[in-house]
């Protein structure tokens, strides 16, 4: 399941478009424009992405079904940050546990 929320594959899909399947209604695209980078903390690291979607499709907060163009469909939680006339703009957080290395 880790895999599925990896900074590797986000990286990946980097300037892609993932499609989001609301509970009701048509699939909406979010273009994946940024994946922050990675910081690695004693047990865990975290990093941050950013969606585009249209502009007028204001999507609230909360956990949504995503279709990358490659891949499994895998569930986000998302957060409207901010809009220009590109669109509106989403953020989903990620803190990950990494695997102990043994001693």
């Amino acid at each position: 399941m880790t895999d599925t929320y990896s900074h590797q594959r986000f990286s990946q899909q980097l300037n892609t478009t993932l499609r989001l399947v609301p509970p009701q209604g048509a699939a909406i695209p979010l273009d994946l424009i940024e994946v922050s980078q990675v910081r690695r903390f004693s047990r865990y690291e975290a990093f941050s992405i950013v969606l585009r979607g249209p502009v007028g499709c204001y999507i609230p907060q909360a956990n949504y079904s995503l279709e990358p163009q490659q891949g499994a469909p895998f569930d986000l939680f998302i957060v409207p940050i901010r809009q220009d006339q590109h669109g509106i703009y989403y953020e989903a957080t990620f803190n990950i546990l990494c695997a102990e290395v043994p001693a």
